[in-house]
């Protein structure tokens, strides 16, 4: 298991630093620490975790932003060492279910799902039904979602209009559709968001993520920010 483990982080650090490497090599602008920069890093991060680290990760954000500071994270240590550390990574799957958010949050101003599919099991508002049931109930929802319940960046979801059983202007049956997802997706309604939000890029939904950490009782924000999609997208 131990080498299992060492394996994992040993791939997981290769990962992100492709990542760093690969964006540093796409900017257009690209800045070197000087040696003096590179010992103020080093000097911070052995007084801080005890040892030396990469510095391809300063240089990455030095150059985006033009500014220098020692404080920057490096990519691989804050995914592969930190963040583990401060987080059950076994409960991942449980928490990163878009099926199980209203569930997990009751009480909280979350997208309205019609259907959901959980395992190849279907749900439509909340109640057991059978695929042929859930292709008719939801031939006349109109505009709404479709996405896979596991994924993230964007990775599936789609904007349908469910008419007479039909998609696409009667190109696709919505059996055809649900049989493309296969299992593990949901359909929700369309959000429309506040105005100001809107103003930043009126094609996406716009949201602000904010990284929160607790200590004891109390909440702590790490940081926020906003994320605007792309025109037209």
């Amino acid at each position: 298991m131990k080498l299992l483990t060492r394996y994992r982080m040993w791939r997981e650090k290769r990962k992100w630093k492709a990542v760093i490497v690969d964006g540093y090599n796409q900017l257009s602008e690209k800045r070197k620490l000087s040696r003096a920069q590179k010992a103020e890093v080093q000097a911070f991060y052995r007084q801080l975790i005890g040892r030396e680290v990469p510095i391809y990760s300063h240089e990455y954000f030095y150059s985006r932003t033009g500014v220098f500071t020692k404080e920057y994270v490096p990519a691989n240590f804050y995914h592969c060492e930190l963040v583990p550390r401060a987080n059950e990574h076994p409960l991942n799957c449980a928490y990163g279910d878009k099926n199980l958010c209203d569930i997990l949050f009751p009480n909280e101003n979350v997208a309205h799902s019609y259907l959901k599919n959980m395992n190849g099991y279907y749900y439509f508002e909340g109640e057991p039904v059978s695929e042929d049931e859930a292709v008719e109930k939801c031939s006349n929802l109109g505009r709404v979602i479709i996405k896979p319940s596991r994924e993230s960046k964007g990775s599936g979801v789609q904007l349908v209009d469910m008419k007479d059983g039909m998609i696409e202007e009667g190109k696709k049956s919505i059996a055809q559709l649900f049989k493309e997802y296969k299992k593990n997706f949901l359909i929700q309604e369309c959000i429309h968001q506040h105005k100001d939000m809107a103003a930043l890029n009126p094609s996406s939904v716009n949201t602000i993520r904010i990284l929160s950490y607790r200590s004891g009782m109390e909440i702590l924000i790490i940081y926020s920010v906003i994320r605007i999609g792309r025109k037209d997208q």
